[in-house]
């Protein structure tokens, strides 16, 4: 009988299935918190679905075998017992041709060349099998992640003047806890879409921990941007920062992807909103935001691959475009 290949599990390490109390293993020592064991857990969860894929193929080919020839491809044991084979992810292994008969490197019988029979609507079985997309339960992670971010902005619009300064701090930080708590619980559970879900919610969650932070600390606030209230207009740059390195931080003790690209996004932000905050002139804005943007796109391997290369590169693209329309507006205002 077929088996599949078993579906990954985040309590057992994937390369010795050893049960796993950290991020490396304690017996084959395998670090699985890179973007290393990140693939390794996709490929074994492909491999998984594939297999189960064949499986039933395979028992849909049977169905419509002959029995004769069903028969004559089971090799019996002398005692009459099924030669067990190699059991592996496709199924056993067929055991050695009886004494007599072909094998590997003798001459081949001659035989007529056998061409496969057209599959039924001229498509291949390759094409019959669905390829990976959105399934229903990505779909609605999805959509409970967007009402949860939807109900945190309601509840802080209309209940947040209603709470102390340090209830609003202190709810803020538990939520936030609490949720990146169950995004790691999730992720060594095996639950990745879960996880992903809950990771973006977490990172969602940090500007309004930071304007909590602000509020409590009672920074000032100044419309007037000018070097002397260079406070009231750093705070938000600042804190895009932190919280873009604390969701890249994050993202790798607990080996999800979302917080990693928002972290790296976030990071590579800060420089620009605060240049463009600030009363410096737009020639001025457009040399620092230019630098930043060559340096993105010319040292893209600064970047793990297969992490964070498509936001680094995202952002030095709009960082790019954005320089170029500041150059443009300082030459106008200088003409």
């Amino acid at each position: 009988m077929l088996r599949p290949f078993p579906a990954p599990d985040r309590l057992r390490c994937p390369v010795c299935d050893a049960t796993l109390a950290a991020a490396r293993c304690g017996r084959c020592g395998a670090d699985l918190a890179g973007s290393a064991g990140d693939e390794l857990w996709r490929i074994d969860a492909d491999l998984h679905r594939l297999s189960v894929r064949r499986v039933a193929v395979v028992d849909g080919l049977r169905q419509h075998a002959d029995p004769a020839s069903a028969e004559a491809t089971t090799t019996a044991t002398p005692g009459g017992a099924v030669a067990p084979g190699w059991q592996s992810a496709f199924g056993p292994q067929p055991a050695a041709p009886p004494a007599g008969t072909w094998a590997p490197g003798a001459a081949p019988a001659p035989a007529s060349p056998w061409t496969p029979p057209p599959y039924p609507g001229g498509r291949s079985p390759a094409a019959a099998v669905p390829g990976p997309g959105p399934d229903t339960s990505s779909l609605l992670l999805g959509l409970g992640t967007a009402l949860l971010v939807v109900a945190a902005l309601v509840f802080a619009a209309v209940s947040w003047s209603r709470i102390g300064a340090v209830g609003q701090g202190l709810l803020l930080v538990g939520l936030t806890g609490g949720v990146a708590f169950a995004t790691d619980r999730s992720a060594r559970r095996g639950l990745v879409g879960t996880a992903e879900a809950l990771g973006v919610l977490t990172v969602v969650l940090g500007p309004l921990v930071a304007q909590a932070v602000r509020i409590t600390a009672d920074l000032p606030a100044s419309d007037e941007r000018t070097w002397s209230t260079w406070v009231s207009w750093t705070w938000w740059p600042a804190a895009i920062v932190v919280i873009g390195a604390a969701a890249v931080a994050f993202g790798r003790k607990v080996g999800v992807r979302s917080p990693q690209l928002l972290g790296v996004t976030l990071v590579q932000v800060g420089l620009p909103v605060w240049v463009l905050l600030s009363p410096a002139s737009p020639l001025v804005m457009a040399t620092v935001i230019a630098l930043q943007a060559l340096a993105v796109l010319g040292l893209p391997a600064w970047a793990e691959r297969g992490t964070s290369q498509g936001a680094v590169w995202a952002v030095g693209g709009v960082s790019a475009g954005v320089a170029a329309a500041l150059l443009a507006l300082g030459g106008q205002l200088r003409a």
